[in-house]
């Protein structure tokens, strides 16, 4: 469908799209009294993921070793950043009683595992 050398395009394309999306919910969030609902920082997050791919792009096309190293570092890092996510909202919850929606825990551990994940493999890429 796309030529391969315009698929950066595309990603520049959506990720400007996806932050769009997210600056309209996040206005429409705090505008309602309601701002970190667990929908507009999923928005938050995809938005950084495709701002992501765009730039591994490059690095992710050729499919190589390197881009198979980053993939795995990257997954190895975001998971150790994960458990201490985990483990800090086990304390907080226990500690503190935080009485939080299931449903926006959920949406906030998404979101945050999104962002590991990707800032995981732009630290790793540079990095390699």
């Amino acid at each position: 469908m796309f030529k391969s050398n315009n698929s950066r395009t595309v990603y520049l394309i959506l990720a400007i799209l996806m932050t769009i999306n997210a600056v309209f919910i996040s206005i429409t969030t705090i505008y309602a009294g309601d701002f970190p609902s667990g929908i507009d920082v999923i928005t938050i997050s995809l938005a950084y993921m495709g701002w992501s791919i765009y730039y591994l792009y490059p690095q992710f096309k050729m499919n190589d070793e390197r881009t198979k190293r980053i993939k795995e570092r990257g997954l190895f890092y975001s998971f150790f950043g994960i458990m201490g996510f985990l483990l800090f909202i086990i304390i907080f919850i226990g500690f503190f009683d935080a009485q939080l929606e299931t449903m926006k825990l959920i949406q906030y551990l998404t979101s945050f595992i999104m962002i590991m994940i990707w800032t995981s493999f732009i630290v790793t890429s540079k990095r390699m």
